[in-house]
Parts: C-alpha cells; structure tokens; sequence
C-alpha cells in the first residue's frame, strides 16, 4: 500500500490518501502514525459511506490511527 499524505489549515487538518496495488483488497489493518494532534478520523472509499476511525494520541504530538480492510483506494481526513 503506497501512501501520499498532505495538510492544511496551519496543520489542523491531514489527508492521508492510501492505493493498494495488490491484486487482491489488503485485509490486515494499516497502521499509520502522522504528526500532529488530531482528534477524528474518518475513511472514505469509494461506494461508502465515510467511517469513523479510532484515534489514539500519542506521546509527542504524534496521532496513530488503522485503517480496516481497503480495496484499492482510500483517504484518510483528519482534524
């Protein structure tokens, strides 16, 4: 699963975007740890409704959340 991750408004919000070329859908969690402190996180997928994330603050201003089962493509929003 390559990953491209990107921010904006002064670093309040991330979009984490996900491609799984695999050719089959990834079926373990993807874990991803991103800088910052964000307290929601929602997938979005296509043919989806956007799900809610656990989110886990870590030490050091740093955010950790898994993302379930993924297809082929997926964003991750933060804020």
């Amino acid at each position: 699963v390559l990953t491209y991750a990107s921010t904006g408004d002064a670093g309040k919000r991330a979009l984490v975007q996900l491609l799984n070329y695999a050719t089959t859908p990834f079926d373990s969690k993807i874990t991803i740890r991103l800088k910052g402190s964000f307290k929601r996180a929602r997938l979005h997928t296509p043919g989806n409704e956007p799900a809610d994330l656990t989110v886990r603050l870590m030490p050091n201003d740093w955010t950790e959340f898994s993302v379930p089962k993924l297809a082929v493509w997926g964003a991750v929003l933060l804020e």
